[in-house]
């Protein structure tokens, strides 16, 4: 048996009917950009999400570029995140001129821990930037709390943790800005590149919006320096479509991580805690034989991942030679990603788990 890490062609097969009538009616429109598609899309993600206001752009990194800029982040700032998340986090941190500070993570969640940010806290940093990796929540009332006492900005990287809500409130409505990606790996994923900002602050929803798009008036006069970082029309009804099976998707991913929890049972193996707020983007497990098992599985037919083998702090682009993050650093060598999409089959999920159990 032959399984991969995702498998976009079976959502894909499933809806293509549907995929093909709605991109059809675009491409018939003559609107391809800021048309109905993106419109609808913008208050089915609002009213999905619970904000107020979103924002559709053209991808995650543009979402949190965006953001930093509509709080007014640039040259000379800090931006207090994590290292052990995807480059554009970071890269995006960069493009504003700003500079990413790391805090280290906790161990057994992957997520940023609270108790290593006051100390970084300075008269140049302006904004906490925690991500909700894998579909996990951080402990965001904390984050407030420190964010409160210093003044500092929010923006939440929810890239992630489309459908993690925590006690009814969805990720990105902890903080000033949450940021989305729409990439197609994602829960709720185009067939390109995508993103969104949500806020419920009325002044950071006219600035974002307006930065997107060249920082144009009404007029298509710049009155603020912005960026090419509209959605086009395709997207934005893939998405639309994919929006109504979104909740579906996400419960069944539940399923998958409950099902890995049940049956995967080997003392060299490390399982995530049941959590009822995540949404499971990913399910990670971690061992100190990690790539002992990576070829294990392979040889089994099994695809696997690693989210993230090398920290950010550690890449030559980023490279910070005299940081250490014990934790973030010991994760990166142990943690080892899993199949989860809606489409994997029950004998798939058992061949999965029996094929672990037997690792040795």
């Amino acid at each position: 048996m032959n399984i991969p890490f995702f498998d976009y062609l079976r959502q894909y097969k499933s809806i293509e009917q549907e995929i093909l009538s709605e991109t059809g009616k675009v491409l018939s429109s003559g609107q391809l950009f800021f048309g109905a598609e993106t419109r609808k899309l913008e208050r089915g993600f609002s009213d999905f999400t619970g904000a107020k206001h979103c924002v559709a752009v053209s991808s995650g990194t543009d979402a949190l570029y965006i953001a930093l800029k509509t709080l007014g982040i640039g040259h000379g700032d800090e931006v207090i995140t994590v290292s052990n998340t995807a480059v554009p986090t970071i890269s995006a941190i960069r493009m504003t001129g700003a500079n990413p500070v790391f805090a280290d993570v906790n161990h057994a969640s992957g997520l940023i821990d609270i108790n290593a940010i006051p100390s970084l806290i300075n008269t140049k940093t302006k904004v906490i930037l925690p991500v909700h990796l894998y579909g996990a929540f951080c402990e965001m009332d904390k984050i407030r709390e420190i964010a409160d006492k210093h003044h500092l900005f929010i923006v939440e990287d929810c890239a992630q943790a489309c459908g993690t809500s925590y006690n009814g409130r969805h990720a990105g409505r902890y903080s000033d800005i949450g940021c989305f990606s729409f990439y197609p790996t994602k829960n709720l994923g185009a067939y390109g590149d995508g993103g969104c900002v949500i806020t419920d602050n009325d002044e950071y929803f006219e600035r974002a919006a307006k930065i997107r798009f060249y920082g144009f008036d009404e007029d298509r006069r710049s009155v603020t320096e912005g960026i090419n970082g509209r959605m086009d029309e395709i997207q934005a009804a893939v998405l639309n479509l994919k929006l109504k099976y979104l909740s579906k998707w996400i419960a069944t991913r539940k399923s998958i991580a409950q099902y890995y929890i049940e049956k995967i049972k080997n003392s060299l193996i490390s399982l995530p805690e049941k959590d009822e707020f995540c949404s499971y983007h990913l399910f990670i497990i971690s061992t100190t034989h990690r790539d002992r098992l990576v070829q294990y599985l392979k040889k089994n037919g099994i695809a696997t991942a690693v989210h993230y083998p090398v920290p950010i702090h550690q890449m030559k682009a980023y490279d910070f030679p005299n940081l250490h993050l014990y934790a973030t650093e010991k994760r990166a060598g142990e943690i080892l990603s899993l199949p989860l999409f809606p489409e994997l089959q029950q004998d798939e999920l058992d061949y999965i788990c029996d094929t672990l159990n037997k690792f040795e």
